[in-house]
Protein backbone atom coordinates (compact mmCIF):
# COMPACT_ATOMS: atom_id res chain seq x y z
CA UNK A 1 0.00 0.00 0.00
CA UNK A 2 0.96 3.54 -0.59
CA UNK A 3 0.67 6.20 2.01
CA UNK A 4 0.06 9.92 1.66
CA UNK A 5 0.79 11.91 3.97
CA UNK A 6 -1.38 14.92 4.73
CA UNK A 7 -3.87 14.84 1.68
CA UNK A 8 -5.73 17.78 2.10
CA UNK A 9 -7.57 20.82 0.33
CA UNK A 10 -7.70 24.16 2.75
CA UNK A 11 -10.58 26.75 2.44
CA UNK A 12 -7.62 29.16 1.96
CA UNK A 13 -8.72 31.60 0.01
CA UNK A 14 -12.55 32.56 0.55
CA UNK A 15 -13.08 36.19 -1.82
CA UNK A 16 -16.44 37.44 -0.95
CA UNK A 17 -18.66 38.82 -4.33
CA UNK A 18 -21.84 41.20 -4.27
CA UNK A 19 -21.95 40.93 -0.27
CA UNK A 20 -24.48 43.52 0.98
CA UNK A 21 -22.94 46.28 3.57
CA UNK A 22 -25.34 45.91 6.29
CA UNK A 23 -23.79 43.70 8.58
CA UNK A 24 -23.68 40.15 7.25
CA UNK A 25 -20.71 38.70 6.69
CA UNK A 26 -18.26 35.52 7.36
CA UNK A 27 -17.02 35.73 11.02
CA UNK A 28 -15.34 32.46 10.75
CA UNK A 29 -13.31 30.20 8.19
CA UNK A 30 -11.57 26.54 8.85
CA UNK A 31 -9.92 24.68 6.06
CA UNK A 32 -10.90 21.01 5.28
CA UNK A 33 -8.64 18.32 5.16
CA UNK A 34 -9.10 14.62 3.66
CA UNK A 35 -6.06 13.52 6.63
CA UNK A 36 -3.89 10.86 6.23
CA UNK A 37 -4.83 8.29 3.65
CA UNK A 38 -3.09 4.60 3.49
CA UNK A 39 -4.14 3.83 -0.64
CA UNK A 40 -5.31 0.49 -1.89
CA UNK A 41 -3.20 0.14 -4.97
CA UNK A 42 -7.34 0.67 -6.74
CA UNK A 43 -7.58 3.86 -5.67
CA UNK A 44 -10.23 5.05 -3.61
CA UNK A 45 -12.86 7.73 -3.24
CA UNK A 46 -13.26 9.62 -0.61
CA UNK A 47 -15.91 11.88 0.63
CA UNK A 48 -16.73 14.95 3.39
CA UNK A 49 -20.37 14.45 3.68
CA UNK A 50 -20.91 17.60 5.62
CA UNK A 51 -24.51 18.20 4.38
CA UNK A 52 -25.96 17.75 8.03
CA UNK A 53 -23.08 19.00 10.38
CA UNK A 54 -19.04 18.76 10.55
CA UNK A 55 -17.77 15.83 9.33
CA UNK A 56 -14.53 13.62 8.96
CA UNK A 57 -13.86 11.87 5.30
CA UNK A 58 -15.27 8.40 4.65
CA UNK A 59 -13.55 5.99 2.42
CA UNK A 60 -15.82 4.34 -0.51
CA UNK A 61 -13.48 1.21 -1.40
CA UNK A 62 -10.20 -0.51 0.68
CA UNK A 63 -8.55 2.18 1.16
CA UNK A 64 -8.24 4.31 4.63
CA UNK A 65 -8.53 7.55 5.92
CA UNK A 66 -6.72 8.72 9.24
CA UNK A 67 -7.74 12.16 10.90
CA UNK A 68 -9.38 14.73 8.59
CA UNK A 69 -12.58 16.78 8.94
CA UNK A 70 -15.26 19.34 6.84
CA UNK A 71 -14.54 22.74 6.41
CA UNK A 72 -16.67 25.21 8.10
CA UNK A 73 -17.69 29.26 7.11
CA UNK A 74 -19.51 30.62 9.80
CA UNK A 75 -22.00 33.37 8.64
CA UNK A 76 -23.71 36.11 10.94
CA UNK A 77 -26.14 39.39 10.06
CA UNK A 78 -27.20 42.31 11.71
CA UNK A 79 -30.85 41.93 9.53
CA UNK A 80 -32.65 39.44 8.03
CA UNK A 81 -31.18 37.91 4.51
CA UNK A 82 -31.08 35.06 1.84
CA UNK A 83 -27.91 33.85 1.50
CA UNK A 84 -26.57 31.85 -1.33
CA UNK A 85 -23.08 29.85 -1.96
CA UNK A 86 -21.89 28.92 -5.29
CA UNK A 87 -18.89 26.29 -4.77
CA UNK A 88 -16.96 25.53 -7.59
CA UNK A 89 -17.45 22.67 -9.53
CA UNK A 90 -13.87 21.06 -9.30
CA UNK A 91 -10.71 22.19 -7.31
CA UNK A 92 -7.64 20.67 -8.13
CA UNK A 93 -5.02 19.69 -5.49
CA UNK A 94 -1.25 19.65 -6.59
CA UNK A 95 1.39 17.77 -4.81
CA UNK A 96 3.89 19.48 -3.16
CA UNK A 97 7.58 19.68 -5.00
CA UNK A 98 4.91 18.61 -7.90
CA UNK A 99 3.98 15.44 -9.92
CA UNK A 100 1.15 14.23 -9.97
CA UNK A 101 -2.79 16.21 -9.21
CA UNK A 102 -5.77 15.37 -7.78
CA UNK A 103 -9.37 16.91 -7.94
CA UNK A 104 -11.52 17.94 -5.49
CA UNK A 105 -15.58 17.86 -6.96
CA UNK A 106 -19.26 17.39 -6.08
CA UNK A 107 -18.55 20.37 -3.14
CA UNK A 108 -22.15 21.87 -3.46
CA UNK A 109 -23.85 18.34 -3.38
CA UNK A 110 -21.52 17.20 0.05
CA UNK A 111 -22.01 20.86 1.75
CA UNK A 112 -24.76 22.39 3.93
CA UNK A 113 -26.58 24.52 2.16
CA UNK A 114 -24.93 23.34 -0.62
CA UNK A 115 -27.49 23.50 -3.61
CA UNK A 116 -29.94 25.95 -2.19
CA UNK A 117 -30.15 29.19 -0.45
CA UNK A 118 -31.13 30.03 3.09
CA UNK A 119 -32.89 32.13 5.27
CA UNK A 120 -30.03 33.91 7.78
CA UNK A 121 -32.03 36.11 10.52
CA UNK A 122 -30.97 39.11 11.96
CA UNK A 123 -28.74 38.23 14.80
CA UNK A 124 -28.38 35.03 13.65
CA UNK A 125 -24.89 33.07 13.20
CA UNK A 126 -25.20 30.08 10.55
CA UNK A 127 -22.51 27.37 10.39
CA UNK A 128 -21.94 26.33 6.86
CA UNK A 129 -20.25 22.69 7.05
CA UNK A 130 -18.03 22.66 3.57
CA UNK A 131 -17.31 18.61 2.69
CA UNK A 132 -16.48 17.11 -0.96
CA UNK A 133 -15.57 14.18 -3.23
CA UNK A 134 -11.70 13.61 -3.70
CA UNK A 135 -10.94 10.87 -6.12
CA UNK A 136 -7.36 9.45 -5.83
CA UNK A 137 -6.06 6.81 -8.75
CA UNK A 138 -4.27 3.84 -7.17
CA UNK A 139 -0.77 5.49 -8.75
CA UNK A 140 -0.85 8.28 -7.31
CA UNK A 141 2.34 9.73 -5.85
CA UNK A 142 3.17 9.56 -2.26
CA UNK A 143 3.35 13.27 -1.04
CA UNK A 144 1.60 16.23 0.79
CA UNK A 145 -1.06 17.53 -2.13
CA UNK A 146 -3.16 20.99 -1.19
CA UNK A 147 -4.72 23.47 -3.22
CA UNK A 148 -6.86 26.72 -3.00
CA UNK A 149 -10.90 26.37 -2.78
CA UNK A 150 -12.64 29.79 -3.35
CA UNK A 151 -16.13 29.93 -2.65
CA UNK A 152 -18.77 33.04 -3.87
CA UNK A 153 -20.92 33.78 -0.76
CA UNK A 154 -24.02 36.22 -1.98
CA UNK A 155 -25.70 38.15 0.59
CA UNK A 156 -29.35 39.74 -0.46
Amino acid sequence: MKYLSALSAALISVPLFCVVARGAGIVRLDPMSFGTVELHPSGADIVLDAREKETTPRCMGRSLVFNGHSGLLALRSSVAEEVWIDYPEKVILRRKGGGTKIELTEMARWSRFGEEPFRLRAGEEVDVSVGGRLTAPGDLDVGRYSGDVVLEVFFQ
